[in-house]
């Protein structure tokens, strides 16, 4: 099991994560084999290396989208 801790900056949060966290619980249905524990700009993701290591490449993707 892979720990890894990412920061969200530069974004407005309740875009990311959505109202109610609506958006996130979406994000998390399509990566059902990592945990991902969000607390304001910190967003912890625990699960396999290969998972986290998909899902931080797809999160860094949704950010540079975000941010245009």
């Amino acid at each position: 099991m892979t720990e890894k801790t990412l920061y969200l900056e530069g974004i407005n949060l309740v875009d990311f994560y959505g109202v109610n966290n609506s958006k996130l619980n979406i994000i998390q249905n399509f990566f059902p084999k990592i945990k991902i524990i969000a607390r304001s700009n910190e967003l912890k993701i625990i699960g396999d290396s290969s998972e986290v290591k998909r899902f931080e490449e797809k999160l860094l993707q949704l950010i540079d989208y975000l941010t245009k």
